[in-house]
C-alpha cells in the first residue's frame, strides 16, 4: 500500500516495517495473501487504524519529497538543462540543504508517532492472525483424518464385500465377455455380485466360463484374459493375483497375456466396467475463508 523511493528520507524505515500486519478492504483485482474473519469491531479498528496509518505515511511522504527537491536534479535531459536548473534553483536549494537535516528528523520522529499510535491500536492483530491460523491448520488436519477413516472404513467394507462375494461364487454368478479391438482380443471374466457383466454370457458357473475360454484360446491361442475391476481386486486379495486366484477356482493354470511373437505391440481397447466402489478419495479441507475484509502481511512494500 507504500511505496517507498530509495532517496527519500523516509524510505528506510518504510522499508523496515515492510512486513508489519495490516487490514484491508479486499481488492477484485488482487488476492491479499490472507483472508480471515473476525468480528465487525476488530475488523473496524484493525482497518480504521490502517487508513489512518497510511494516509499518515503518504501525507509525510508528500512532505518528504518537498524537502529533498534539492537531491533530485532532472534526469534523462541534457548536460545544460542540468546546469541551469541548478543557476535556476540556486537559491531554493541552498534554503532546502540549510534546513534538510532537521525537517528529515522531524519526520522520522512523525512517522514513527503514527506507528506507535498503529500498534497501539491493532497491536492484537499477528496474535490474531496466528491463532485463527492455528485453528484453521487443526481444523484442516481434523477434517483430513475423518476423511481417511472414513476411507479406510469403507475400504474394509469393500474388502469384505469381495472376500463375501468370492466365497459365495460356486454357482452361476459368473460371466464373460469377447471383446475384438482392431484386431487384439480379450477375453473377459465377471463376477456378477461384484461387477456389472457385459454381453450375453451371464449365468454360467466358474467352470462354464473356463470352458469357454479354453474354446476360445483353441481358435486364438494369444487372446488375453482380463477381469473386472471388483473381481480382480476380489483375486488378488485372496490369492495375490487374478491368474493365481483362477487356478486355485478352476484347477488349470493359465498364463492371462500371452505373447503373440508375430503380433504388433497390442493394449486391451475395453478398459473393463467402471466399479461403484472408490478408493481413498483424500482431498483437502476448504475451510471457510468468506467476509469482506483481509488479514494482510507485507502491508507496506
Amino acid at each position: 500500500m507504500i511505496h517507498a523511493r530509495r532517496d527519500d528520507v523516509l524510505g528506510s524505515r518504510i522499508r523496515a516495517n515492510a512486513q508489519l500486519q495490516c487490514v484491508a478492504e479486499p481488492d477484485f483485482g488482487f488476492r491479499p495473501p490472507l483472508l480471515a474473519k473476525a468480528t465487525d469491531s476488530d475488523h473496524h479498528r484493525w482497518l480504521s487504524a490502517t487508513e489512518e496509518l497510511v494516509a499518515t505515511i503518504q501525507a509525510l511522504q508528500g512532505r518528504a519529497e518537498q524537502i529533498s527537491a534539492h537531491l533530485r536534479p532532472p534526469l534523462r535531459r541534457s548536460a545544460l538543462s542540468r546546469q541551469w536548473w541548478h543557476i535556476r534553483y540556486a537559491r531554493r536549494n541552498r534554503t532546502l540543504r540549510d534546513n534538510y537535516e532537521a525537517e528529515a528528523d522531524e519526520l522520522c520522529a512523525q512517522f514513527d508517532r503514527a506507528l506507535a499510535v498503529y500498534k497501539e491500536r491493532a497491536g492484537d492483530l499477528p496474535g490474531f492472525l496466528v491463532e485463527y491460523n492455528t485453528q484453521q491448520r487443526q481444523r484442516a488436519e481434523q477434517e483430513w483424518k475423518r476423511q481417511k477413516e472414513e476411507a479406510d472404513r469403507e475400504e474394509a467394507r469393500a474388502r469384505t464385500r469381495r472376500a463375501t462375494a468370492l466365497e459365495a461364487a460356486a454357482g452361476p454368478q459368473w460371466a464373460y465377455y469377447l471383446n475384438d479391438y482392431r484386431g487384439s482380443r480379450s477375453f473377459w471374466i465377471y463376477l456378477s455380485s461384484l461387477d456389472d457383466p457385459r454381453g450375453d454370457n451371464s449365468g454360467l458357473t466358474v467352470t462354464e466360463v473356463h470352458a469357454a475360454l479354453v474354446a476360445e484360446r483353441a481358435q486364438h491361442p494369444h487372446t488375453w484374459v482380463m477381469w473386472g475391476t471388483e473381481t480382480k481386486r476380489a483375486l488378488e486379495e485372496k490369492y495375490q493375483s487374478e491368474s493365481a486366484g483362477w487356478e486355485a477356482l478352476t484347477g488349470e493354470s493359465i498364463d492371462p497375456h500371452p505373447v503373440d511373437p508375430n503380433g504388433r505391440g497390442r493394449s486391451s481397447g475395453y478398459r473393463g466396467p467402471s466399479t461403484t466402489y472408490g478408493g481413498e478419495t483424500g482431498g483437502g479441507y476448504s475451510g471457510d475463508t468468506g467476509g469482506s475484509y483481509s488479514g494482510c502481511g507485507g502491508g507496506f512494500r
